[in-house]
């Protein structure tokens, strides 16, 4: 078997693996597809030393990868053997890293796309409540919140809360209080449930508590009922 050259490589029209004389290892392997045409793929086939494992690294196909590269390519991944290392193993980490990477950042996107609607939704399937307090609180967020929404939940700032919490006492106070208490409740939920599968949550902080830190709940005064 000759050394293996760009030319050598060319010429090659049978299936098989065909090996370099001078560089113990290093291989081309030609496959024929179904539709007759001949693939050469660069490859190393050696065993990984300490194991006696005979183990197969792809290197790059032929004309995409030039001769010369394959075979310095061939000398790196040699050496790795030689020390015990068995590349494919990287391979396989690092495949499963970006396979996690991947849905991690889907997960986090997911989550990040949760709307006050949603929160509601989830809360309301998840707590046993009467059902004639959850049409209120369903009735309340439309009433109270509805251009909210179809708006992330992340997207919620304290700011926005004490605002909301003004514009409400307006002409009814007590109504602005309860319903900045369900919505507390609701954020309290999305901080315990809503967090990525690395247990990072999505919401450090609830808006509402603004209301309490700034002491700005508004006040009712209680009924004095006459027997």
């Amino acid at each position: 078997m000759p050394k293996i050259t760009k030319s050598f490589v060319e010429k090659l029209t049978e299936e098989g693996w065909y090996r370099d004389t001078e560089l113990k290892g290093f291989c081309v392997r030609v496959r024929q597809s179904a539709d007759g045409r001949l693939s050469k793929t660069y490859a190393i086939n050696n065993k990984v030393r300490g194991t006696g494992k005979l183990v197969t690294v792809t290197i790059g196909r032929h004309g995409v990868i030039s001769t010369e590269s394959a075979r310095i390519e061939a000398i790196r991944i040699l050496s790795e053997l030689a020390r015990g290392d068995n590349p494919n193993f990287k391979v396989q980490q690092k495949n499963e890293a970006a396979r996690q990477e991947i849905a991690h950042n889907e997960r986090v996107t997911e989550l990040e796309s949760r709307t006050l609607s949603d929160l509601l939704k989830d809360y309301l399937r998840t707590h046993d409540l009467k059902e004639r307090t959850a049409r209120g609180y369903t009735k309340l967020a439309a009433r109270c919140f509805g251009e909210w929404l179809d708006l992330p939940v992340k997207q919620i700032t304290r700011d926005m809360v004490q605002e909301k919490h003004l514009n409400l006492s307006g002409e009814h106070p007590a109504q602005s209080n309860y319903a900045m208490r369900v919505l507390r409740a609701l954020f309290k939920y999305a901080i315990a449930v809503y967090e990525d599968d690395q247990g990072k949550p999505l919401l450090l902080m609830n808006p509402v508590d603004r209301l309490s830190h700034a002491r700005l709940w508004n006040r009712i005064e209680r009924r004095q009922r006459l027997i």
